[in-house]
């Protein structure tokens, strides 16, 4: 890689530190979502902020319909043409039935998240966007984040999120 998508682990460390109270807050909004894999106008809803995180990074995003489960949301972002290619999966729907975020809604306990999909795959979902979200502004902090920042330190990124 050149020198424009080095990336500074140390700062990006403490990016991700800072991001801790902003990803659970993200995570309480997407948890006190009812969205069950037949829940299709849930699913949806959660695809929604996850397509309006990833325009939000930059991406071009490709919303593929499903009239039963929910819609496909597929984010791709350029980078580093020397970079790998990177694939970031993971499905929106939870098992649960609808009104279960009612009955349990998200809530801290010491140190643990709990609610309807904190684990599988909320979380998971929310992981990939704020990696992204540290790798721009660690990028932007070292070289000035201006419009010809390269701060993606990989070819091509995918993020998909599916329905189930």
């Amino acid at each position: 890689m050149d020198e424009t998508t080095t990336v500074d682990l140390t700062a990006l460390q403490a990016a991700v530190a800072d991001a801790e109270h902003s990803y659970l807050a993200d995570l309480e909004r997407l948890v006190n979502i009812d969205c069950g894999s037949y829940t299709k106008a849930g699913v949806d809803e959660v695809g929604r902020w996850v397509a309006a995180e990833l325009r939000g990074l930059g991406a071009e995003v490709e919303i593929l319909p499903n009239e039963r489960l929910g819609d496909t949301v597929v984010g791709r972002l350029a980078g580093d043409a020397d970079g790998p290619n990177a694939l970031l999966i993971g499905h929106m729907d939870t098992v649960f039935d609808p009104g279960t975020v009612a009955e349990r809604p998200f809530r801290i306990e010491g140190r643990r998240a709990l609610g309807p999909g904190v684990t599988d795959m909320k979380s998971g979902l929310l992981a990939g966007i704020h990696a992204l979200r540290a790798l721009r502004e660690t990028d932007a902090a070292q070289h000035g984040g201006g419009p010809d920042a390269t701060w993606l330190p990989f070819a091509s990124l995918v993020f998909v999120a599916n329905p189930d």
